[in-house]
């Protein structure tokens, strides 16, 4: 234990980490609260600290006798690294092992880690997802750590699969109650009621508590009733008696009683340590000299090691081996390491051996170095991008809103020297310690921008568009194709970045490479459609397959240029076929199938389209058109809830699960899941981005539901003009557009096809023709197949009627352009109408007056 003599000697300062909990002090056999904390032990004089002998872990001092356990601060967190590190790795080298994820997520409590917990865990439950027991260990470690929204987040989506375990009930209803929201708390506790379990009654006690430091003290007299009727014994207790008495004595005021311990961390038991009690006071002034010289050396000398955050900005893990370590990096997650200043030979041994052996320098001058407070992110494949984020706090009685913080987008480099940052790859923390006297802080941060819970690919896109260059853009695009060099994705990102011409000759190499890489060519193939390119395409595929007459690739890409259906259709079948089939060809012949309403057919081929390409929301949206189409809503309804499990940022893929849910379990449990997935959002959206997009969801799930005045209501409420057009054209008003911030431009095919026929329906011949070549262009952009019923519609041929019922078109598109044949061919109405018919499979705004369309 430190000790001064006159003032002279040592003491700890700088208390931080701090975290208490009630025991017994195993020095004086007391009851009391037990603290650990982080400090600097200083050489003081006349109680002032003048020089810092060295960071120390202080383990459970106690209040009254202030006696305490202490280690090293370097040689615990050391420790605490390597066993970290340790755990985990031996999890990830056998991720199925229950028991090691267990472990390795007990190591983190125990050495009360929150940085990097949520991470983990989210790596855990992707390998685990199902598993109800690893929610409810990481919902209570959140807890603990305090981080009682991403509890709340995380005990929720355990009880998604299991509503009704009483474990996790009770711990959502302990973090109700640590939030002070004990209301919330009631429904989670109910089963302990039912049961009369006495040795729960703890949680009414505690929901009394949270009662009364909300002032509400009617309720935390019936919260103490309870606790009398479960365990009748708790009456003797003289804690339960005092609170019984305050909240009796303030029952007609709001008055709040302060229960500090409901906010309290669990109690951590922490590793041995020694004490150090320096014997140099009488020769203070010369010691103070050569001590600290020595201490100078020393930092200089101690700083030589530095944290370094090693990202993978591509889509796949690979594994890099640093200084002879190994270490895997998963995509757009940041793995750590403590290297030496020098030389840092890098090269990648598993993974991606396109990226090339490196070496990146880290030197700092020895002398300066302990004042050179910088932080170094390393990305071997150069593709990263990274978001460096600004923003600023105000004290809380302030009036004056904070200032917009600045935004930087950092990419091109392999590897980044950052200062100034406070926090890497985690979010703002919600509030700060301020100086009495500040009026503003500014806090910086640094992550990856397409990290999970962070910014998709087309976002991560827009961003960088925004804030870099159009240069810079193609540079980071060009940087991901290197690696990840078939990536329709990506490929489309850099269409829209430099324009056909350019395009063309960066596409060009590509498509002589061999295998064939398909994604290229498609994107080929659909820039050169567009300017009418079709002849000359499908001569050089026949000609690139008289060379190769079974590549199974160069068979499909010359079915998607060939015009005649039955021969397209007969060299997807040779595509197909085994052995190695394409994957592509499966989901081509699905289309081909769909595009002519025979759904029957189309569903064995996207079922194999979706087994052999899982990572495609393509073809997985194809598939469930299938099952739907063919009555199998519930098999439709199970994907979509596993692929919501494994892509639980995907807000497409979230809001078409709700709705399969309305349509198997009804409105309320529809409800339900728009509520959680609004909960969920909160963290990662923000409340209010969280709150617009569900009151979207239920928007729309109104109409859909048939609650059309439901949806009125939400849509006015939260400004959604489209939703109001759909419920104006539903109530036959003669310009839907009417008193609405929305123009028909900004509506999509479906949308626009509606109007055309209401306005024509509606004797508003002359208004539906200026709309009908906005039509007839938006169908052109959209391929070969399109532009032939373009053209059909826009001679109004009934003579080419058939010809456009054979057309091989998205269906959704297909029945919107053959509602509108059907206005200018009205005598194949009957034919028009009825293939619409059979291609609208599912609901989907404008519904209602389609359908009675339809039914004509």
């Amino acid at each position: 234990m430190p000790s001064t003599i006159n003032g002279i000697g040592t003491w700890y300062y700088g208390k931080r980490n701090s975290s208490k909990r009630h025991g017994m002090c195993e020095h004086c056999g007391k009851e009391a609260v037990l603290e650990s904390y982080d400090a600097t032990l200083y050489f003081v004089f006349l109680y002032i600290p003048v020089i810092p002998l060295k960071k120390v872990k202080v383990f459970d001092e106690c209040s009254r006798c202030r006696r305490h356990r202490v280690a090293k601060l370097e040689e615990y967190e050391a420790g605490k690294r390597r066993k970290l590190d340790d755990v985990q790795r031996t999890w990830r080298e056998d991720p199925g092992n229950l028991d090691k994820a267990k472990n390795a997520l007990g190591a983190f409590a125990a050495f009360r880690q929150s940085e990097g917990f949520n991470a983990f865990a989210d790596e855990v439950i992707g390998a685990f997802p199902d598993n109800v027991e690893l929610y409810e260990i990481i919902g209570d470690i959140q807890a603990a750590f305090k981080m009682l929204d991403e509890a709340l987040v995380t005990l929720d989506r355990g009880l998604h699969h299991d509503s009704a375990h009483e474990g996790l009930r009770e711990s959502v209803a302990d973090v109700y109650i640590r939030k002070l929201q004990p209301d919330q708390a009631t429904p989670y506790l109910q089963h302990i009621l039912d049961q009369r379990d006495a040795s729960k009654v703890n949680y009414f006690y505690r929901q009394a508590c949270s009662y009364q430091s909300c002032g509400r003290h009617r309720e935390a007299l019936e919260a103490m009733e309870r606790c009398s009727q479960l365990a009748p014994e708790i009456e003797r207790d003289k804690g339960f008696r005092k609170i019984r008495r305050q909240s009796e004595k303030l029952f007609n005021s709001d008055k709040r009683i302060e229960h500090k311990w409901l906010m309290s961390q669990t109690g951590i038991a922490l590793p041995d340590g020694g004490s150090y009690t320096p014997g140099f006071a009488r020769w203070i002034f010369p010691v103070i000299l050569v001590f600290g010289f020595i201490i100078y050396l020393l930092a200089a000398w101690s700083a030589g090691t530095r944290e370094i955050y090693f990202i993978n900005g591509l889509s796949k893990p690979y594994t890099v081996e640093v200084n002879g370590v190994s270490r895997t990096l998963e995509p757009h997650e940041p793995a750590t390491m403590r290297l030496e200043e020098g030389e840092i030979p890098i090269r990648v041994t598993k993974g991606y051996q396109t990226i090339e052996d490196q070496t990146v320098s880290i030197k700092t001058p020895f002398f300066s170095r302990p004042f050179i407070k910088r932080a170094y992110v390393v990305n071997p494949d150069g593709a990263a991008a990274l978001l460096k984020q600004q923003t600023f706090y105000v004290p809380e009685d302030s009036n004056r809103e904070p200032p917009n913080g600045a935004v930087h987008i950092l990419t091109g480099d392999n590897m980044y020297a950052l200062q100034g940052v406070q926090y890497y790859f985690q979010p703002f923390p919600e509030s700060i310690s301020m100086s009495e006297h500040s009026t503003a802080e500014s806090r910086w941060r640094v992550d990856d921008l397409m990290r999970r819970g962070n910014y998709s690919a087309q976002l991560a896109y827009q961003i960088v568009m925004e804030y870099t260059s159009p240069e810079a853009t193609q540079q980071w695009l060009m940087a991901q194709l290197q690696h990840d060099r078939d990536d329709d994705e990506l490929i489309a990102l850099l269409l829209n970045t430099v324009g056909v011409e350019e395009f063309l000759s960066i596409a060009k190499p590509r498509l002589d490479e061999r295998p064939v890489l398909i994604d290229w060519q498609r994107a080929v193939q659909n820039v050169r459609e567009i300017e009418g390119d079709y002849d000359t395409m499908l001569a050089e595929y026949y000609d690139a397959l008289e060379q190769d007459p079974e590549n199974k690739a160069l068979l499909y890409l010359a079915a998607r240029q060939e015009p005649d259906v039955d021969r397209s259709r007969e060299l997807l079948l040779r595509a197909a076929a085994e052995p190695e089939p394409c994957p592509h060809a499966f989901a081509a012949l699905s289309f081909h199938h769909q595009a002519l309403g025979e759904y029957a057919e189309a569903e064995p081929y996207a079922r194999q389209a979706a087994e052999r390409m899982p990572e495609s929301a393509q073809w997985r949206d194809a598939l469930i058109k299938a099952l739907r189409a063919n009555d199998k809503t519930q098999e439709a309804y199970e994907l979509m809830k596993r692929t919501s499990r494994e892509e639980p940022d995907n807000i497409s893929v979230i809001e078409q699960r709700i709705y399969l849910q309305m349509e198997l379990e009804g409105a309320e449990a529809a409800e339900k899941s728009i509520e959680s997935f609004i909960r969920q959002k909160e963290a990662t959206l923000g409340a209010d981005t969280a709150k617009f997009v569900g009151e979207i969801i239920r928007c729309n799930m109104r109409y859909l539901s048939g609650d059309k005045e439901g949806c009125r209501q939400i849509a006015e409420e939260n400004g959604l003009p489209y939703w109001l057009m759909m419920l104006q054209m539903e109530s036959g008003a003669p310009d839907p557009l009417q008193d609405l911030e929305l123009t028909s431009d900004s509506l999509d095919l479906i949308d626009q096809a509606a109007l055309y026929v209401h306005l024509c329906r509606a004797g508003r011949d002359q208004e539906a023709e200026q709309y009908f070549p906005l039509l007839v262009e938006q169908l052109s952009q959209m391929g070969r197949e399109a532009r032939v019923m373009a053209e059909i519609l826009r001679n109004a041929d009934a003579s080419r009627v058939d010809e456009a019922l054979k057309l091989i078109l998205e269906p959704g598109s297909k029945a919107s352009a053959l509602l509108i044949l059907s206005e200018r061919v009205p005598s194949r109405r009957k034919d028009c109408l009825a293939m619409a018919a059979r291609l609208r499979t599912e609901k989907q705004p404008p519904t209602y007056m389609i359908e009675q369309w339809l039914k004509e």
